[in-house]
């Protein structure tokens, strides 16, 4: 079947007409000629519009009608209004069978399109099902093994951290290098005690309890609190005014905190643009939505990396667990909000953390 096969039919529909109309009239009235328009109604079949089918059978009826008076004259009267009567009935007969077919094409048609629309609905849900069970098993488990090892780590934990600080006490102010070892063993205690925190944090499903907050006061309060590594250029542009939204502020705030230990990061692992390092916290209201933008010049996040960036578990750095922009995610969802990131290589990043407007202003 080519492209171009619709044009073909209605051609060679054409043809048979002529050929059939100067058959018709070369014989006598009495003479059934006209019924083989049958045969042009019929290949009409074969061509999926309706159109077509209708305005042959209206040419040919026409052709029928006008062989009444060019055909030669013979036969009684009656054969002759017989013989074009029936080839008019044999004509629409046949033109209705066939519309009628069509017409169950076409619904056929209609119906397996919504049928096929059903099928890839339901297969998107069952697969966005399917990716919630594995989630939540491998949040399950995640949870089991988070709660049996931080049990095992915590004791041992807690007399290094004891031990450190009886040996510190008993260690002479001079020895700065028993302190200096000292002290890199309890920064790294204190490192294995951020992991286990960041895995309850993500592992446990806690609720949120809301309360009416004005959110600029609150990042501004998290700009002037966080620990900005001194030669990071850190600004904060609040744009929402008298804005107030129910939050849950400590968990927004941590949602915050992890984006900016992400910004600073990406900055601290760029050595090009060290001394020209800044972080930029904004916010603002934008499409009904409230907007808290966190926004570095950094090398920003390869293309390869876009879609896995907010995976649990996922970092390009060789000692981090990948979880805080995960828990942040996580924290954002639960305010029926959610998280974006825009990047370039060429120009740093930006993580979009947005909640709905359900807010009030005074």
């Amino acid at each position: 079947m080519t492209i171009n096969q619709p044009r073909q039919l209605t051609s060679i529909c054409f043809l048979l007409c002529i050929i059939i109309f100067t058959i018709d009239i070369s014989l006598p009235l009495g003479v059934a000629a006209g019924v083989p328009y049958i045969i042009v109604i019929l290949t009409t079949l074969y061509i999926p519009d309706k159109k077509p089918t209708i305005y042959f059978s209206i040419i040919t009826s026409l052709l029928v009608i006008l062989g009444i008076f060019t055909s030669p004259s013979g036969g009684e009267e009656w054969k002759v209004l017989f013989n074009r009567g029936l080839a008019l009935f044999a004509i629409w007969s046949t033109a209705f069978v066939i519309l009628l077919r069509k017409k169950s094409i076409d619904e056929l048609f209609i119906l397996n399109s919504q049928l096929e629309d059903m099928v890839t609905e339901r297969t998107a849900e069952l697969e966005n099902t399917q990716a919630d069970l594995i989630e939540a098993n491998r949040m399950a488990v995640m949870g089991k093994l988070t709660g049996t090892v931080s049990h095992e780590l915590r004791n041992p934990l807690s007399v290094i951290n004891a031990s450190l600080y009886l040996l510190k006490n008993s260690c002479k102010p001079d020895n700065h290098k028993g302190l200096e070892y000292l002290n890199r063993i309890e920064k790294n205690v204190t490192r294995c005690d951020y992991i286990i925190d960041e895995l309850f944090n993500f592992t446990r499903n806690q609720s949120i309890t809301l309360s009416n907050q004005h959110v600029d006061e609150l990042v501004d309060s998290i700009s002037n609190e966080y620990k900005m590594p001194e030669h990071i250029h850190f600004k904060c542009d609040l744009g929402l005014n008298n804005q107030y939204c129910y939050i849950d502020n400590i968990k927004l705030k941590r949602a915050i905190t992890n984006a900016l230990d992400n910004a600073s990061q990406a900055i601290l692992a760029n050595d090009k643009n060290i001394h020209q390092a800044e972080i930029l916290i904004k916010t603002y209201l934008s499409d009904k939505k409230i907007i808290i933008e966190i926004r570095d010049n950094g090398p920003g996040i390869p293309e390869k990396n876009m879609d896995k960036i907010l995976e649990p578990l996922f970092s390009t750095k060789s000692f981090a667990l990948g979880l805080g922009l995960s828990i942040s995610r996580k924290i954002m969802e639960q305010h029926n909000g959610g998280i974006k990131i825009n990047s370039n290589t060429d120009t740093g990043s930006s993580i979009l953390l947005w909640l709905p407007d359900n807010s009030t202003s005074t």
